[in-house]
């Protein structure tokens, strides 16, 4: 038999849209992200148990979360971003529900073995923060 855990409901509107260790201490959480708001939360777990509910930030629903893992070798799980329709790419590298750095990856500025290429957000929109709490 299998254990289980209730940990409660969450409305329909809601949606998993990554599990991965994004607090650095080796347990994997859960982000959660609004369909219509573009509501994003991160449930920092302990096994079973929620440890902390934490608002990331509110992102414009055009753009979706299309990966998460390590991309920086920080510890850290960060965030792929898509946009729908024109389908720029975004990183947002991340220290739990903190957003550090956001980063525009852009294929067409690169050459040889280099398959992406780097620009910082002052120079593109993209799924900026609205703000954490």
């Amino acid at each position: 038999m299998v254990a289980q855990t209730y940990l409660g409901a969450v409305v329909p509107d809601y949606a998993t849209v990554g599990t991965a260790d994004y607090t650095g201490d080796g347990r994997a959480d859960v982000l959660w992200r609004h369909q219509t708001s573009g509501e994003l939360w991160l449930w920092q777990m302990n096994g079973a148990t929620i440890e902390a509910v934490t608002r990331v930030a509110t992102i414009d629903p055009s753009f979706a979360v299309v990966a998460s893992g390590d991309l920086n070798a920080d510890g850290r799980a960060d965030l792929l971003w898509r946009h729908q329709t024109s389908g720029d790419v975004w990183v947002w590298l991340m220290n739990g529900a903190v957003a550090t750095s956001q980063v525009y990856l852009e294929p067409s500025q690169t050459s040889g073995i280099t398959w992406w290429g780097w620009r910082t957000t002052t120079a593109m929109v993209g799924p900026t923060c609205s703000g954490t709490t």
